[in-house]
């Protein structure tokens, strides 16, 4: 009975809502174009989805690419206390995580951070119109960020790069995914190639691993060969992506 009462509770009223960071899983609306409209109109879809049986007709499970970048950036840090910096902070995990790690987190982003922490030191601003702080930093953290960033310029990538690259330690490390597949640039950002990622990487840095995925399912994404991951279309929604460590020496 209480169970039930619980339940009754739980459909009723809602206490909690998610924040803005990216969930690595989510449910997305099925179904034609004018359907989904039908159903995004937020009343409708929230009705729609506490009811089950709805929920599985017209919902289903999409996990994207940061179930691979958060888990391929956290293997690599260090569980001594480093500097880092995390370029494109507000809709990522990462800061917060690493900073309750006890790393010293400074994160740079256009939009406003939602959260505090005595770890983390938020700047907003453009990078182009930051001064960092030159041979600082243990790790930049650039996941999922570097492909939005001034897409009308053809260059603006190749130089956030230089900027990010001139504010490490040598030996320091920048970790960076990037959709990767058929190169392409569309309005919001730009699908990457191996020879788009060479032209990028600033001298005086070097490639010490690289990794391919690919969405192989809604649900699951594949770790797979870069000739492979170069055949996908990422035009629209990243379905191949590339994770690198580069190194300043």
């Amino acid at each position: 009975m209480k169970s039930r009462i619980t339940s009754i509770i739980k459909k009723c009223f809602r206490f909690r809502y998610p924040v803005s960071l990216i969930e690595p899983a989510y449910f997305w609306i099925r179904g034609p174009k004018l359907l989904k409209w039908f159903f995004a109109f937020r009343p409708i879809s929230l009705a729609v989805f506490e009811i089950k049986f709805l929920r599985n007709i017209f919902f289903s499970i999409s996990v994207n690419e940061r179930i691979v970048e958060n888990t391929f950036a956290l293997s690599l840090i260090p569980k001594s206390k480093t500097r880092i910096f995390d370029f494109g902070t507000t809709s990522s995990w990462l800061s917060l995580q690493l900073a309750s790690l006890g790393h010293e987190v400074t994160g740079l982003d256009l939009r406003p951070y939602e959260f505090s922490h005595p770890n983390i030191n938020f700047i907003q601003n453009d990078l182009f119109k930051s001064d960092l702080p030159q041979n600082y930093f243990d790790f930049v953290l650039i996941i999922s960020t570097l492909e939005h960033v001034r897409v009308s310029d053809d260059s603006a990538d190749s130089k956030a790069m230089k900027i990010l690259s001139n504010s490490l330690k040598k030996g320091g490390k920048i970790i960076l995914t990037v959709p990767y597949g058929k190169p392409v640039i569309t309005l919001s950002h730009r699908v990457y190639s191996r020879e788009r990622i060479d032209k990028i990487i600033p001298g005086g840095v070097v490639k010490k691993d690289s990794l391919y995925f690919k969405k192989n399912s809604p649900m699951a994404w594949i770790k797979t060969e870069e000739n492979e991951a170069a055949n996908m279309d990422s035009s629209k929604t990243s379905n191949g992506l590339c994770c690198l460590l580069l190194e300043k020496i």
